[in-house]
Formats: C-alpha cells, structure tokens, sequence
C-alpha cells in the first residue's frame, strides 16, 4: 500500500507537477489512473503533511513499484542469480555499436546465458551479446564468437569521435579500445599527405585523418569483408580528405605500388615486421612509420630498438598503446626512413 494524490485527470499534470517541485512524489511507485481520476504516489514522510492534506485528497491504495534497470552489470547479474558476486564472475566488455563481446573464464561458461541477459538488462543499448571464444588470431586478425544473448547479428553501426563505422565483429578486425589511438595519430598527420594505411581493415585510421584533413589516404587490407565495410561507411560520412579502400595483399601491393607517401601506418602488431624492411627500402627517405607491435613489458625500449636495429628506420618516439597482457604492451613505434 502506498500514499497517493487523487485528482481528476484534467488537472493530472498541474498536479504532478507542483508535487515534483516540492520532492513529494514518490519514485519508486508507478502513477496510476482510471476513467476520471489519476493517482499519483507520494512519500509517506513528506514535509508539512497539512499542505497535502488541506490541498489535495489524498488516499492509502495498492500500487505497482517500477522496475529499475540495475546500475551496472554486478546489479543485473545479482538479480539474476544472488550466488555471482562481481568480484569472482563479472568483466567488463567492449561495446561496438549495439554489440557487446566479453571474455568468460573457461569456469563460468555454464552462466554464460545468464551473463549475457545481465549485461542486456543493465544495458539498454545493447541489443546483441557474444562471448569471446578464440583469441585474436590469423592474417585477418579475426576472433571465435559465441552468442551468448539479444538478438542474433554480426554486424552494426559503431561511433567513434563522431564518425559512423560500420562493423562486422566476427568477419573483420575492430577494436573500440583503439579509438584514442586512432584519434592520436589523426592529430599528427599534416594537412594534403599522401598516406598509406597498409593493414586497414576497417580502416578507422583514415577515416579519423580524412574526418578534418585535406589528405589521401590509400587503405589496404586482404579481406574483402573488411573492404566492403570501409565503402558502406564512406557512404555514412562527409570526410575533408579522401579514402581509397583497396582489396589487396599488401605483399602484392608492395610489390607492384611505386606510389610514394608522406606517412605509412603499419597497424598489425602481430605481423607487421614481416613487412618492415619492404617498406624501409622501397619508399622515399623521410617517409614517416607509424609502426605497431607487441613487446614485453620488462625492458620493452630496449628489446623494440633491437628487434629494429636492422631497418632503414631512425626511432623518434615509442608509445604505449595499452597494456594488451600482464606481461605484454601493445607500443606504436614512430620514426623516419632514412
């Protein structure tokens, strides 16, 4: 049973109204309502009861309480099932566009549906869940997915720094936790470059160079999914500057390009070293690398200088990108052919 405000319904939002300004209404119980009257739920200890009494008609009736989506995925899963506490069974997760992915330990896989209603229910923009069930791996640096909620779907429209990027997360490579980065080296690229973004994917480098530069940008990347992406999201875009997506091998391309560019970006930490010495040889003297690589965190300078000690390569900063293991960063060299 709940107190509330009896008044006819013409005079509903007059009412609701002054009651919200003077905190009377009670939040957690829904507004009720019939033919003629509207019944509005206050608090049972307000302030000065005699300005409610002597105003309005105020009545003890049955209420239903309103359904509040829980604060965070720890709430949700609670609800769901009071023995999984967020310090032993919750993660958190990547959200692309309306598409969650989070990583469950191998022991809490049997709660996997569980988890991925939690995360739906905590979070209203989320319309699809999968669990990661392989690492990134492979030329095409694609993950194993498993749906574990929502509808099901693989593809989605995802925002980045006001870019619109459409994604196929388990046919193409995509990392939302990339998105300062990608936004980092836009803001290094000078105005009307040539630029060479060789393992594109889908290529949110140029996109982010092309969003407020004058420049060109020739993106390459061997999958073809990947590819047909980057075109539907130039459709999505009005860019500065202009893309060129290009299914290709960039071994192939190498090989064949005699194009010469201002800036190269080598966004493939597992592989592109393979291609580092092609590309310190071939193109011009003063060409600026953006090169990305996983090296082990103790003594990670040293050991990223000596692993490039044979390329045509003079080192001008090492970033961190993010810590991508407890043993391991994921670094951006920057340098100059020389």
């Amino acid at each position: 049973m709940v107190y509330v405000v009896k008044v006819k319904a013409k005079d509903a939002n007059e009412t609701i109204k002054y009651l919200k300004e003077k905190k009377f209404v009670n939040n957690e119980y829904k507004i009720s309502k019939n033919e003629n009257y509207v019944f509005i739920p206050i608090i049972d200890k307000f302030n000065n009861k005699n300005e409610i009494l002597d105003k309005f008609i105020v009545k003890n009736i049955k209420l239903d309480k309103i359904e509040k989506s829980p604060k965070s995925l720890s709430d949700a899963l609670k609800k769901i099932n009071p023995n999984l506490t967020d310090e032993k069974y919750t993660k958190s997760y990547d959200q692309i566009g309306d598409i969650a992915i989070i990583d469950i330990d191998k022991d809490m896989i049997k709660y996997e549906k569980e988890i991925g209603m939690a995360i739906l229910n905590s979070n209203k923009s989320v319309k699809t869940v999968f669990r990661k069930s392989k690492k990134v791996s492979g030329m095409l640096r694609l993950r194993g997915l498993s749906h574990i909620g929502g509808e099901y779907k693989t593809k989605t429209l995802h925002k980045e720094y006001g870019l619109s990027l459409v994604v196929d997360v388990e046919n193409t490579y995509f990392s939302p936790r990339l998105a300062t980065e990608h936004n980092r080296i836009a803001n290094k690229i000078k105005e009307n470059s040539e630029i060479l973004d060789l393992f594109c994917s889908l290529a949110p480098f140029g996109f982010h160079i092309a969003n407020d530069k004058n420049c060109h940008i020739d993106c390459i990347d061997i999958n073809p999914i990947a590819i047909e992406m980057v075109k539907e999201s130039l459709i999505k875009n009005k860019l500065v500057g202009s893309l060129n997506p290009i299914c290709i091998d960039a071994s192939e391309f190498l090989l064949k390009n005699n194009k010469k560019y201002d800036y190269i970006i080598m966004n493939h930490p597992s592989g592109a070293f393979d291609f580092l010495e092609r590309v310190g040889t071939k193109f011009k003297k003063g060409t600026t690398i953006f090169y990305y690589d996983f090296v082990k965190i103790k003594n990670y300078e040293k050991n990223i200088k000596e692993k490039l000690k044979t390329i045509n390569f003079d080192i001008e900063n090492i970033h961190i990108v993010r810590q991508s293991s407890p043993s391991e960063y994921h670094i951006c060299v920057e340098g100059i052919l020389n």
